[in-house]
């Protein structure tokens, strides 16, 4: 079997899965940007699509399960799209996930039993504590989108 069809092969068993989540922010006397931990990593919320659900509907309801947050509001016109690969027990998993903008208009945070912590941070702090270069790059995108509502 030559390389290529090796990759194929490889490409065709793994699974796919598919995720929407949200940049989420809240706007006082400054915008701070809501991380969760997931196993020792800072990210944002994200969980897989449910059947006949769009994406919009993903990830309101993934950021309502995963912080509690009752008072969510979509921001029409951002969207960011992240493809990765990554190992689960053994298994290589394609991943497609999809970001929106959401404002929190309540901001008191009950996080889900996924997550070990939660933090509000301005958007320099929150760039210092993500490790995945995509994140980085949304959120700044998202900043920038931001500054021009």
């Amino acid at each position: 079997m030559d390389c290529c069809s090796f990759l194929r092969c490889w490409v065709l068993r793994m699974r796919y899965e598919r995720s929407c989540g949200a940049v989420v922010f809240k706007k006082n006397h400054e915008i701070k940007y809501l991380l969760l931990k997931n196993r020792g990593k800072w990210t944002f919320p994200k969980g897989l699509k449910e059947k006949d659900e769009s994406d919009e509907e993903t990830a309101l309801r993934e950021t309502r399960e995963e912080t509690g947050i009752a008072k969510l509001k979509l921001v029409e016109g951002f969207v960011h799209d992240s493809k990765f690969f990554y190992r689960w027990e053994g298994e290589f998993i394609s991943k497609h996930a999809t970001f929106f903008l959401v404002e929190a208009l309540d901001d008191e945070v009950k996080v889900s039993f996924e997550h070990e912590d939660y933090r509000w941070v301005a958007v320099d702090e929150a760039l210092n504590l993500l490790k995945i270069k995509d994140y980085k790059e949304m959120l700044i995108k998202a900043h920038k989108f931001i500054g021009t509502l």
